[in-house]
């Protein structure tokens, strides 16, 4: 076979920048794609509003049972605001006692010494302790059911070496208990 001529071969032009036959207008475009892959873009978003839209319902439902649970539960809360005010004064209390005791190693000593000389029927009501100079004076209140115990406390008081100026500062009377008040200092 002989060589095709060069003028003979058929020569195929393509030009891909512009469009084969008429162009498309970008609305006719845009209604093409959004009816071949757009209804599946439009079908994700309605499975997630209703999804959404049913998990609403289920988080509806928790929040109404837990309003309810809270509900049942704010009376015995309220019951409860007494005991809580007291366990807050108590914590207060032991807290400025043990900030003053680890400031003051003394206390642990003067204490000490007062329970060892108090008798099982004296009941102390207040204790208070101040420092003036290396001095620390103490006052203690309390009640006792008889006169003895409060002599034996007394003298038990004044008999320590420590214990210096214990004074019985006020007797009281009343309904069969002894109320006093003692105080002194302790070096």
């Amino acid at each position: 076979m002989a060589a095709p001529k060069k003028d003979n071969l058929h020569r195929l032009k393509v030009n891909l920048l512009y469009p084969q036959g008429s162009p498309s207008k970008i609305y006719v475009k845009f209604i093409k794609w959004l009816l071949s892959y757009g209804r599946f873009i439009v079908m994700g978003v309605e499975l997630l509003v209703i999804g959404a839209f049913v998990l609403r319902f289920q988080l509806d439902a928790k929040l109404s049972d837990l309003n309810t649970q809270i509900g049942r539960q704010v009376p015995f809360i309220e019951n409860l605001r007494e005991d809580e005010a007291l366990v807050r004064r108590a914590q207060f209390k032991l807290q400025t006692i043990k900030t003053n005791f680890a400031q003051t190693p003394l206390w642990s000593s003067l204490l000490g010494k007062i329970s060892s000389q108090l008798p099982p029927s004296i009941v102390l009501e207040g204790f208070n302790l101040d420092s003036k100079e290396k001095i620390w004076e103490f006052r203690i209140t309390g009640s006792a059911v008889s006169n003895k115990d409060l002599a034996l406390l007394l003298s038990g008081l004044r008999n320590d070496p420590s214990l210096v100026g214990v004074t019985l500062i006020s007797l009281n009377f009343d309904r069969g208990n002894i109320s006093f008040v003692i105080t002194g200092s302790f070096e």
